[in-house]
């Protein structure tokens, strides 16, 4: 149940349901008891998702040590929590402590439960993307593009994992300024998580946005600016709702996509709705919380208004730092 809550977008909602029910798991079953520790690791998880990277790190590693001890270093299942634990690096920017983390259990995974799983496939996906915030663009490329073959035919064409294995190889493409190779990545992607996924969907609307990226870079000024005016129609329909996670997160999607248009009266006002509802809902310490009063500073800055944007940021600094 918070998995799939989770998965809906709304972590909050899930980590609160985990950390109720976890008490009498470990009651009834046993701290060693695959459940409870399979509970341990998505609670690590959904702190993760929320932004709560300390926590979230002590939580994977008291889990890892107790899946080493019950079930040995090469079980699958321990080495899905180092897993975890690599990405809690990667998020954290711990980028070399995250290589060093992929590059093991990468390794690890292939020989325990073969090269073409998919937790395999998850393994080198995130050394492929942590290589590439290190700036090794050219391994980068390699491993997208050998896992993004294996998945071909694996997983098939359009399965949203080969999808989006395919889509990283534009995006390195991109940072490498190879910008034609990178456009033409894109539009394929595009093509076909519309296809596959909706033309609403998250990762068809992230595609789209790094096309604009893209056309902006090749000075294709007119062509980007297209692009997104006829996303925001997709962008409001995802910000309207009842103001849960998730249509929260469209409507921080959709300042976004404002601002990048110009328009900073409009982004201000979706800006200032959605920090305010977010400070209601989730306290001005949480870090959804902060992001959102730090784009509002973002946005002012862009409208000139230098006093209130450093104002937004102390505050936002401030929380951050318990201050």
């Amino acid at each position: 149940m918070a998995d799939a809550i989770r998965m809906a977008g709304d972590p909050d909602r899930a980590l609160k349901m985990e950390e109720d029910v976890l008490p009498e798991i470990e009651r009834v079953l046993g701290r060693d008891h695959a459940s409870t520790l399979i509970l341990m690791q998505n609670i690590a998880v959904t702190l993760n998702m929320l932004g709560y990277r300390e926590r979230a790190k002590q939580s994977a590693t008291r889990t890892l040590d107790l899946k080493t001890a019950t079930l040995g270093p090469d079980h699958p299942e321990t080495l899905s929590c180092q897993l975890t634990l690599a990405r809690i690096a990667y998020d954290s920017g711990n980028y070399h402590d995250a290589r060093n983390q992929y590059e093991k259990v990468y390794s690890l995974m292939a020989r325990a439960v073969g090269p073409n799983k998919v937790m395999t496939y998850l393994a080198r996906h995130g050394l492929a993307s942590t290589l590439q915030e290190l700036g090794d663009n050219k391994q980068a490329l390699k491993h997208f593009k050998e896992l993004n073959e294996a998945q071909k035919r694996y997983l098939g064409f359009d399965h949203p994992s080969t999808l989006n294995s395919q889509h990283w190889i534009g995006i390195t493409l991109a940072d490498m300024r190879n910008l034609h190779a990178a456009e033409s990545i894109y539009r394929e992607v595009l093509e076909s998580f519309q296809r596959v996924c909706g033309f609403d969907s998250n990762e068809a609307l992230s595609t789209e946005s790094r096309l604009a990226l893209c056309l902006d870079g090749m000075g294709r000024h007119k062509e980007a600016r297209l692009i997104r005016e006829r996303m925001l129609d997709s962008r409001r329909c995802c910000a309207q709702g009842p103001e849960d996670a998730k249509t929260l997160s469209a409507r921080a999607a959709l300042a976004n996509h404002l601002h990048a248009l110009g328009r900073y009266q409009e982004a201000q006002q979706v800006y200032e709705r959605t920090f305010e509802a977010r400070r209601r809902l989730l306290g001005s310490e949480h870090p959804y919380t902060m992001w959102s009063q730090h784009a509002l500073g973002d946005n002012l800055v862009a409208m000139g208004y230098y006093e209130k944007a450093m104002a937004n940021y102390s505050e936002a600094l401030g929380h951050a730092h318990g201050l």
